[in-house]
């Protein structure tokens, strides 16, 4: 007898392609962000900084020697190399030299910044060109205008210096934020709004702040558009995907996955739509906006599928109370609450991102320690404030929880612990390695450039490749009574990510040798990474949801997306924190992960005992 084949309702393939749809717009600004950040907004605003315009002119006037020696510490290695031996070779002191260069330069200090901010949107043969003529004025220096190139040019980094760390922080916290919010998200829906209003007002929400970050000086407030939207639609489409199925339906495992491979389908594209806007960028500054403008639009085109696949989505993600029948359609109230709650949590945003503004000083000027303390402080209180609501609305047991219950938890809490080393290094795709692609990778494949941002693409393209293949190996796996149980997965997963940090501290150093390193490095720390997180990613929430007591799973839900936005964030930190410490980074981010993956091999006895049989 022929074998049955599996029928998934249509609402799946609905929400495949709005997800699709989403991750497209989603990643296509994620890829764009950082560089947009270092080559357009935050130079423009260290190059008018009044406290910033006193600090370049004194280093320059007084201790110039420091100029060159703080720029992009261990970040422009090479380009330091290179200004020590010029100036050995010309038996030039640097302090003598950039002191007579600014009172020659005409227009002095403001100039030369001036000339600074132009350096940042400098690439390929200019940027070498300008970079040899430079060096090349060092030996000159004693001339009228001579050495002037040079001084430009130091002034760029030390620019670049103080912006690829303040970029990087941006980035972290944007994902922070991306991730906390979606606790907040979800819960309004549960409560209220239900799951297809929340998206509805969340893609409006992410698209105005999308098409607002077209005009530069509001990209912030378009930043805190798209969190503020994005926590109202990513948890709760995922919602309505179990909710097109019985409980016990086998087919809702399947299921994810399918959906699983809408985010990557729209991840893999949003390569085309960032690389366009690089393209443009190269000539344009206006061209890295084009990509905001482009996610704007996938934006749309989401809301728009989910809007005319309602039909197909049976009694799933309405507001709680409301009967239903599979007939059931948002109605033109509920269209009108979209919009208030839309216009309120817009505004909301908006204010929240005006007050920073004023406390944000503030904010920085903390040790990062204090930052994190204070952070995990109100990420704790979030949690627990929204279980004991929901603990007090639903009326749930408050039975003492027993032995084998505490020994499950204490299973989730130690891995999401470790989750954080993963995660950390995992996102510095969108941080580090793609300025590592931008700047310092010979992206050449005979005459034509690959753009940067297309490397965003290789972590979904080796996913749809590598995922069926990972799917039968671990079902292979769990079937053997010797298979690698949950936390040896994670182990493995974590171990293969310090690997391929190791292969990218071998592309640092071409790049430091020889000026640019081959993309062959890139594509294979993706690869190496992608088989990492199939190690770890698909299993992470499955393990949540079986070991966590029914009664406080939303709460651990909540304390494994929390470390995973403690990692997002420390992701654009790290580069800074490592640095301040005297470490390489990539050096840091192969041995934490490796380190951290062996202790939790060989912890898992321990914890597999603790899991009961389940995992």
């Amino acid at each position: 007898m022929a074998k049955e084949k599996v029928r998934h309702p249509p609402g799946l393939y609905v929400l495949f392609g709005t997800e699709a749809a989403e991750r497209f717009s989603f990643y296509t600004m994620r890829a764009v962000l950082v560089l947009y950040l270092t080559r357009i907004i935050l130079p423009g605003a260290f190059a008018t900084d009044d406290d910033f315009r006193a600090k370049v002119s004194d280093a320059l006037s007084t201790d110039a020697a420091a100029v060159y020696t703080e720029i992009a510490e261990g970040v422009e290695r090479a380009t330091k190399a290179k200004l020590d031996q010029a100036f050995t070779s010309a038996g030039v002191e640097p302090a003598t030299f950039f002191a007579a260069v600014v009172q020659r330069q005409a227009g002095g200090i403001d100039a030369l910044l001036e000339a600074g901010f132009s350096k940042q949107n400098l690439k390929g043969e200019e940027e070498q060109a300008l970079e040899a003529a430079a060096l090349a004025s060092i030996g000159g220096a004693g001339g009228a205008g001579d050495g002037v190139a040079l001084a430009e040019w130091v002034v760029a980094l030390k620019i670049k210096s103080e912006i690829r760390p303040e970029a990087l922080s941006i980035y972290g916290l944007y994902l922070l934020l991306v991730y906390l919010c979606g606790l907040i998200g979800g819960y309004v829906a549960d409560k209220i709004l239900g799951s297809r209003k929340a998206i509805m007002m969340g893609g409006i929400v992410m698209g105005a702040g999308l098409f607002v970050m077209w005009w530069p000086a509001f990209v912030f407030y378009g930043l805190g558009l798209i969190i503020a939207g994005n926590a109202f639609f990513k948890p709760n489409i995922s919602t309505i995907v179990s909710g097109l199925y019985p409980e016990d339906d086998k087919r809702r495992d399947p299921a994810f996955t399918i959906f699983y491979m809408g985010i990557n389908l729209g991840a893999f594209i949003a390569i085309f739509g960032a690389g366009y806007a690089e393209s443009l960028a190269q000539t344009h500054d206006w061209g890295w906006n084009v990509g905001f403008v482009l996610a704007g639009v996938g934006m749309i085109f989401s809301l728009m599928l989910f809007q005319l696949g309602q039909r197909y989505l049976g009694t799933a993600g309405f507001p709680p109370g409301r009967e239903v029948t599979e007939e059931s359609r948002l109605n033109a109230r509920d269209f009108r609450d979209v919009l208030i709650w839309a216009v309120g949590v817009g505004a909301f945003a908006i204010g929240v991102v005006a007050l920073y503004g004023l406390v944000g000083p503030i904010w920085n000027d903390l040790p990062t320690a204090a930052k994190v303390i204070i952070g995990l402080g109100l990420i704790t209180a979030a949690i627990f404030g929204l279980r004991a609501r929901g603990k007090k609305e639903g009326g749930e047991s408050n039975e003492p929880l027993t032995i084998e219950e505490w020994q499950r938890i204490a299973v989730i809490m130690i891995l999401s612990v470790f989750v954080i080393f993963f995660w950390a290094g995992f996102e510095q795709a969108g941080g580090t390695m793609n300025l590592f692609a931008y700047e310092q990778t010979d992206r050449h494949i005979g005459s034509w450039e690959m753009p940067a941002t297309w490397f965003q693409g290789f972590n979904p393209l080796f996913i749809f490749i590598l995922a069926p293949v990972f799917s039968m190996i671990w079902g292979w796996n769990d079937r053997q009574s010797w298979g690698l149980s949950t936390p040896a997965k994670m182990g493995v997963g974590m171990i293969v990510l310090g690997l391929g940090f190791i292969v990218m501290y071998f592309g640092q150093q071409e790049a430091d040798a020889v000026g640019k390193a081959s993309l062959v490095w890139l594509v294979m720390v993706y690869l190496i990474h992608t088989v990492g997180e199939l190690c770890l990613s698909p299993i992470g929430l499955s393990m949540v949801t079986k070991l966590s007591p029914v009664r406080i799973v939303s709460l651990m839900m909540g304390v494994w997306f929390a470390c995973t936005a403690v990692a997002d964030y420390l992701s654009g930190r790290m580069e800074e924190i490592v640095h301040h410490l005297g470490f390489d980074l990539w050096v840091v981010l192969f041995t934490i992960p490796i380190g951290a993956g062996i202790v939790l091999l060989a912890i898992t006895p321990v914890l597999k005992k603790w899991m009961h049989g389940r995992g």
